[in-house]
């Protein structure tokens, strides 16, 4: 019989995903174990945080898109977050290979159990994996795919499931607040910017483009909702739809419903009411695929979670601008029950492994 033993465990918190990945973890640990939730100041973060009730101790902020401001952000978050580390004095650190928290726990010789679905972000993988203790990751991700920056192979742990089937299981939090969709009884199409901040991003226009070409096309008879990531994103693409929309009603008259926002939603209320989702590759358009909401990924990079799901028939990958309006045309005037009893189907045989990384946990003495 396995003696289950009282421990501290530190998470490090630094996206909405692991907000909802690890909400669940966290409340079946703190039944046994003291936990210490901390993060860095962004909005997306904090708010969903908020959302969920999640107590989160803010240490630093997000660097942005600028190399050097990455850079600096990063040694004086360490700096600041060591000292809350070393008060709390944790057993164990469970985090998406964050660099700060890899670091510190190294220097304390605290043990890194790190969950990741992103091979792909080279900068990150390069700066933790030498430093994880033990990594989880979904099963369709190869272990070499990791053992190339550090980590030995037998220490990846693999669970059969995608990350965004375990976090479409939460209950989306409502807050009142009325709804981005303008116009009820015609079709939602939501569009998520891309991560144009991360360390592997290219600048592209492409999204420009892609909401550009569905603007022209089904302004008229959608409601098109754009979600932007920052407020420079936000402000730059409304000036361009704005100047579209002048332009196109000088040619005709029309009500051109396209609104461009800030997340402020849990982004599962928003996905309930979508119709059709156009996204990066993330972890939205992840989730949206296994809700079973018909899903278009420009990816903007590799991606082996969205090549799955592409497989299956849940995502369709496509960044030519006028083909995606194609796929929507289709789309719109298609029955989307298919889609939605595939994805039940698939998300039914995914396990949680919440069960081993306790198992985990009750063998680290």
């Amino acid at each position: 019989m396995i003696k289950h033993y009282h421990l501290k465990i530190w998470f490090d918190i630094l996206t909405p995903k692991q907000v909802h990945f690890f909400e669940p973890m966290i409340k079946r640990l703190e039944k046994q174990h003291d936990i210490m939730c901390t993060s860095r100041r962004y909005n997306e973060v904090t708010r969903v945080a908020d959302l969920r009730g999640m107590s989160l101790v803010l240490v630093g902020r997000h660097g942005g898109g600028d190399l050097e401001t990455k850079l600096v952000e990063g040694i004086r978050r360490m700096d600041k977050l060591s000292k809350h580390v070393s008060d709390f004095s944790p057993d164990v650190l469970i985090s998406f290979c964050s660099p700060e928290a890899a670091r510190i726990a190294f220097g304390l010789q605290i043990k890194h159990v790190s969950f990741t679905d992103s091979p792909h972000a080279e900068a990150v993988m390069r700066l933790t994996l030498p430093l994880v203790w033990k990594l989880f990751t979904p099963w369709i991700i190869h272990a070499r795919e990791f053992a190339k920056f550090g980590i030995s192979a037998k220490d990846v742990i693999h669970y059969k499931a995608i990350d965004a089937a375990l976090t479409i299981k939460r209950k989306a939090v409502d807050d009142g607040r009325p709804l981005p969709f303008r116009k009820k009884n015609i079709p939602n199409i939501l569009v998520r910017l891309d991560e144009e901040h991360a360390a592997y991003a290219t600048k592209s226009m492409l999204a420009t483009r892609i909401v550009q070409r569905l603007v022209r096309e089904f302004g008229e008879n959608t409601n098109i909702v754009v979600l932007a990531r920052y407020p420079d994103q936000a402000r730059n693409l409304k000036k361009v739809i704005s100047d579209q929309i002048v332009h196109m009603k000088n040619k005709k008259q029309g009500d051109y419903r396209v609104k461009i926002i800030l997340m402020k939603y849990d982004g599962k209320l928003l996905l309930e009411k979508t119709d059709l989702f156009v996204g990066s590759g993330g972890t939205m358009t992840a989730e949206s695929a296994l809700m079973g909401v018909p899903t278009v990924s420009y990816g903007v990079f590799p991606n082996i979670v969205e090549n799955f799901l592409a497989k299956k028939c849940l995502v369709k990958i496509e960044s030519d601008p006028d083909r995606i309006a194609e796929h929507v045309r289709h789309v719109l005037r298609s029955d989307r029950t298919k889609s939605r009893k595939k994805a039940v189907s698939i998300t039914d045989n995914m396990e949680d492994p919440t069960s081993r990384l306790i198992e985990l946990l009750d063998n680290l003495h």
